[in-house]
């Protein structure tokens, strides 16, 4: 998923693109489009870049680039660059950089002081992690932990295991402060409320290369739904976690996961689920035909409709949530947009009704107006701060008997 930023003084294409879990800067040869390479961008003044380890240029999936060629000097053979630049623990701020002709390395400079907020506070450390997913493939992600962790010799503390949307999306190494893609779900409160924080790269996502990006074709719900779960249980195996201490959230793609998973994750990987936090959930690939704006995607992901062989509606039927729901027993706070074009709000309603209807505890939040992702401040804030009081160690989950609220 490049995204161009411009020519610089050599005639060279300068773009951004994801690595893992960082979004670094390339050029690429423009005459022959082969031969590429990352332009290293070192600290210089200011000096934030130097130490970063996994980091962010240009502002990921939050807005389109944010790196700009403010000046190309071909006489000089010099490019003036302006970028913003982020760590998990590094708030975002503007940076500049002087690019020699054919240069590999940049050396940088900050020139804003905003965020002061976030830049004065200290935020939950990180780091990324692999593990063997069911068949053996490797998968990556972050891992958030929680103040004085201490692997080797701490308590195991409670997961919550996030999902993110897309598929074609990824974890990457944003600033903490601005909570999860999509929905900005909050990862460092959660983290700094004690809990380890898990952020799988499921096949499917973007920066693993093209394979990787493909190998969810026809399986949404199989390998990549394994490649989470095979995580959280890798945890447990080295002790960070227990089997009782396991939660999800996700939101549009890592809320189908959640509606799947409450009703299979005991079967299938032998613990249950504690709490779920779900938002523009898909709980039915069956009745999401026809209904989202994205149907011929899913017909494209599928090789086909329900309807065209008893082989794609019995698979369609597996990894669909609301075909497991009568064995799920985690609390479930769920929020929808009421305008959402993507995953239909419907699809939240027949959950939240077979939920409700089982007596599981469920809290149903709709935010009117919005569509599939709220970008209302105050709505987003309500999905912290109820996703914060519903996952709380010592909170008891609301009663499952009320109505849809409206927010």
């Amino acid at each position: 998923m490049p995204t161009l930023a411009g020519w610089d003084a050599a005639g060279r294409i300068l773009y951004t693109e994801q690595s893992s879990v960082s979004i670094n800067l390339y050029a690429m040869d423009s005459a022959t489009l082969h031969s590429w390479s990352q332009i290293k961008i070192v600290g210089g003044e200011a000096g934030p870049v130097a130490a970063a380890g996994p980091s962010v240029i240009g502002g990921a999936f939050r807005s389109t680039s944010r790196v700009s060629i403010a000046r190309s000097t071909s006489t000089k053979g010099t490019t003036l660059l302006g970028f913003s630049f982020e760590s998990p623990t590094f708030p975002q701020q503007g940076m500049a950089a002087t690019l020699g002709a054919g240069a590999a390395i940049a050396t940088s400079v900050q020139i804003t002081a905003i965020n002061k907020v976030a830049a004065a506070h200290t935020f939950p450390t990180f780091t990324t992690t692999k593990w063997a997913s069911k068949d053996g493939k490797s998968i990556e992600g972050i891992l958030l932990l929680p103040p004085g962790f201490d692997p080797k010799d701490s308590k195991p503390a409670p997961l919550v295991v996030f999902t993110h949307c897309g598929p074609a999306m990824a974890v990457t190494a944003t600033h903490l402060g601005y909570g999860s893609v999509c929905a900005r779900f909050p990862l460092a409160q959660l983290a700094e409320a004690g809990y380890l924080v898990l952020q799988p790269n499921y096949r499917g996502s973007t920066g693993y290369g093209k394979d990787f990006r493909m190998s969810d074709r026809g399986d949404w719900g199989g390998n990549d739904y394994n490649d989470v779960f095979s995580g959280a249980a890798n945890l447990i195996k080295l002790g960070y976690t227990t089997a009782s201490q396991v939660s999800h959230m996700g939101w549009s793609y890592g809320g189908y996961m959640s509606a799947l998973a409450m009703g299979t994750v005991q079967d299938n990987y032998g613990f249950p689920l504690q709490k779920i936090v779900t938002g523009g959930t898909l709980s039915d690939l069956i009745s999401h035909t026809g209904t989202t704006d994205i149907t011929k995607i899913i017909k494209s992901w599928a090789g086909g409709y329900h309807w065209d062989s008893p082989d794609l509606r019995a698979m369609m039927t597996a990894h669909s949530g609301i075909y497991h729901v009568e064995k799920a027993t985690a609390p479930t706070l769920m929020f929808h947009g009421a305008n959402d074009p993507r995953m239909p709000i419907s699809q939240s309603f027949q959950l939240h009704y077979a939920l409700k209807s089982r007596g599981i505890p469920v809290r149903f939040l709709t935010f009117p107006g919005s569509g599939h992702i709220p970008g209302d401040p105050n709505q987003i804030k309500t999905v912290w701060d109820e996703t914060l009081a519903w996952l709380a160690p010592a909170a008891a989950a609301k009663d499952g008997s009320g109505s849809p609220v409206v927010v």
